[in-house]
């Protein structure tokens, strides 16, 4: 089985419901997935877990 390191970073501008979000934002969280490759390619990913770290 091989490994896997993948990085992520970014803002997200609008909920699941397409509406823009408004303050607070959500400023650090963290993640945890399992990552599917076959021939050197991500052909899938599931999200595990998610916890905010941001302060509220």
């Amino acid at each position: 089985m091989g490994r896997v390191r993948a990085f992520a970073g970014g803002e997200v501008a609008y909920d699941e419901d397409g509406s823009p979000q408004s303050p607070p934002f959500l400023t650090s969280v963290e993640w945890l997935s399992i990552i599917r490759v076959v021939d050197r390619r991500i052909a899938e990913i599931r999200l595990v877990s998610w916890v905010d770290h941001s302060q509220s």
